[in-house]
């Protein structure tokens, strides 16, 4: 992938991160969508979203957690997200 092609995807994947953020609050005391959606992925998928957004680690920290690289960590974390895009109700911006 280019550098480019990894500034576009890093722009899209802050986008995705802000609407999965706003996602978060729960004013029933219920999970939320996005809490359910995180308890339903493997034990990897949801340890590197954890560490990068609970934590704010970055992807070599993730990476030395996972025993794995930093390039790999960074994979691991955007599946991750993918599937959580695909759990969570998308917002009309109609």
């Amino acid at each position: 992938m280019t550098e480019d092609g990894i500034r576009e995807s890093d722009k899209q994947i802050a986008n995705e991160k802000q609407r999965i953020q706003s996602t978060v609050v729960s004013l029933s005391g219920q999970p939320s969508a996005l809490e359910t959606a995180i308890s339903r992925l493997s034990d990897e998928f949801r340890e590197a979203i954890l560490l990068r957004h609970r934590d704010n680690l970055t992807f070599a920290e993730i990476g030395l957690r996972l025993r794995t690289t930093e390039d790999a960590a960074r994979q691991i974390w955007a599946r991750a997200v993918q599937c959580l895009q695909q759990e969570l109700p998308h917002e009309s911006t109609d």
